[in-house]
């Protein structure tokens, strides 16, 4: 469990998640995150071997979408 309030701050987030021997895949599921906050919190899991299923593009591209 990832706190919001420590992603924000830019506290270490991700400090008790453990480091995977081989990738594994994780879904962020929480409040909304600005795009930016959300990509430091994509490389810093990554560096755990923590990959989430969506990409910062993928989460930028989902956090504008606009209906037309």
């Amino acid at each position: 469990m990832i706190s919001l309030e420590s992603v924000l701050d830019g506290s270490k987030a991700v400090k008790r998640i453990p480091t995977f021997e081989t990738p594994e895949r994780f879904i962020y599921r929480g409040w909304m995150l600005k795009p930016n906050d959300y990509e430091k919190l994509y490389y810093a899991l990554q560096q755990k071997n923590a990959v989430l299923i969506n990409s910062p593009t993928e989460y930028r591209n989902g956090h504008y979408f606009l209906f037309l």
